[in-house]
């Protein structure tokens, strides 16, 4: 995972524990963020959303004041305007998540190997379905098969 805001780099190093890091465009300045374990990260409105074996947390871009959104494995944070998507669970299904962390819905029941969001579109790998690309809304409506 790589993200970048205010010409940093956010990072996961694979050799260093998949531990968050952030330094400069040129690679200098490399600082820790966060020693824990990260599978996969994402950041909107100056937060880090990380996702763990343990969960999904959210922590300031510093690793200042972290907080645990969720106890079941979390896979690949997708953060807009509309919540927090990602994918959850043993069974990874896709979910979403209020910003306060209160309310929380499956939006495909399936299991899920990637997802991309597209405006009011989730573009997705159904497992269930050989890998084969689906899309739905945002709501979990209109689910489709693309490709066979």
């Amino acid at each position: 995972s790589l993200q970048i805001v205010d010409h940093k780099l956010y990072y996961i190093a694979p050799d260093r524990g998949n531990s968050n890091y952030r330094c400069d465009l040129d690679g200098g300045n490399d600082t820790l963020i966060s020693s824990n374990t990260y599978g996969s990260l994402c950041i909107y409105a100056n937060k880090l959303y990380a996702a763990t074996e343990n969960g999904l947390i959210s922590m300031d871009l510093n690793g200042g004041n972290p907080e645990r959104l969720t106890t079941q494995p979390a896979y690949y944070p997708n953060v807009s305007d509309g919540g927090i998507f990602y994918i959850s669970g043993v069974d990874r299904t896709l979910e979403w998540l209020s910003f306060d962390g209160r309310t929380r819905y499956t939006v495909v029941p399936s299991r899920i190997g990637f997802f991309n969001i597209a405006g009011q579109w989730i573009f997705y790998q159904n497992m269930d379905d050989a890998g084969n690309l689906w899309r739905t809304r945002v709501t979990g409506s209109d689910n489709a098969k693309l490709t066979d």
